[in-house]
């Protein structure tokens, strides 16, 4: 059985410092934007990230991009 990746999608994720916890551990808060153009540079993905994590008012922890496939059966 042949496994194959059929579709793949790119997402932007930026992390905020959102506080921290009774136990002193920082809080996260995560901001996810869809539909990122496969194209896409890192440089150009992180300089997009930067800019928007700027218009946020916590703290831009950490910029993050992720992608996910569709596997099917081969024939």
């Amino acid at each position: 059985m042949a496994v194959e990746r059929s579709e793949s999608k790119k997402s932007l994720r930026l992390l905020l410092n959102n506080g921290q916890t009774d136990s002193g551990k920082m809080r996260i808060r995560t901001k996810s934007f869809q539909d990122i153009n496969d194209n896409a540079t890192d440089e150009q993905l992180f300089s997009a990230g930067s800019q928007i994590g700027s218009l946020y008012a916590k703290d831009l922890v950490t910029i993050e991009t992720v992608e996910t496939h569709t596997l099917v059966e081969g024939v």
